[in-house]
């Protein structure tokens, strides 16, 4: 796995989820926490983001992502960071049952599934674990 330790560069976190009233609300509160927050729309988005951030050398300190997101899910989106190697710690936010793929999925990257609707206090609860 990729260091993810460049610095205070930490405090990026990108929020990929199509809608944009979940993106609002997990910003505002992620940015009373003292986090950057990007949002983008789409998974395949996200992961253009997260690979420019780790290439300036600014790897995010998490990624928060609806595991239903058009052109590249969430699901689609950890795989895309296990197979390049890179252990970001990662909620997958969903409202659909999924458990054995994301079961699978958090053998091989640090990783959180939340039931929609989210509890705020469980993800910034999970970030601060890691960060």
């Amino acid at each position: 796995m990729r260091d993810r330790s460049y610095g205070d560069m930490r405090k990026k976190i990108v929020v990929a989820d199509e809608n944009r009233l979940i993106q609002n609300m997990l910003s505002r509160f992620l940015v009373k926490f003292g986090y950057d927050v990007i949002c983008v729309d789409r998974g395949d988005e996200a992961y253009k983001i997260i690979m420019s951030l780790i290439d300036a050398k600014m790897s995010p300190a998490a990624i928060i992502c609806d595991l239903d997101m058009p052109d590249c899910n969430g699901l689609e989106l950890v795989r895309s960071l296990i197979a390049d190697c890179i252990d970001i710690p990662t909620v997958l936010m969903t409202d659909e049952n999924h458990h054995e793929d994301i079961e699978e999925l958090s053998r091989k990257i640090t990783l959180k599934r939340v039931q929609k609707p989210v509890e705020i206090s469980d993800i910034i609860d999970f970030i601060k674990e890691y960060d």
